[in-house]
């Protein structure tokens, strides 16, 4: 039986995320067997679900945050 182990990384994430976008993060996967003290890259899979539509005062907050300077590319 193989055994899970709960570990929580804090990862800034800089980038606009889209649907299956994949970010990876060296030195946070799994140990190396053969050479103790190294680990693989973690790889992180976003799954981004975008809500079907937004009420009257979400769309005001939305266009709030982004009057203040946040930038989203395209």
């Amino acid at each position: 039986m193989v055994g899970f182990l709960h570990i929580e990384i804090a990862i800034e994430v800089t980038d606009v995320v889209k649907p299956k976008h994949v970010m990876v993060v060296p030195n946070e996967g799994m140990q190396i067997s053969k050479e103790p003290g190294k680990k693989r890259f973690l790889k992180i899979k976003f799954d981004v679900m975008f809500p079907s539509r937004l009420s009257t005062y979400q769309k005001h907050e939305l266009k709030m945050i982004m009057r203040k300077g946040y930038k989203l590319s395209s």
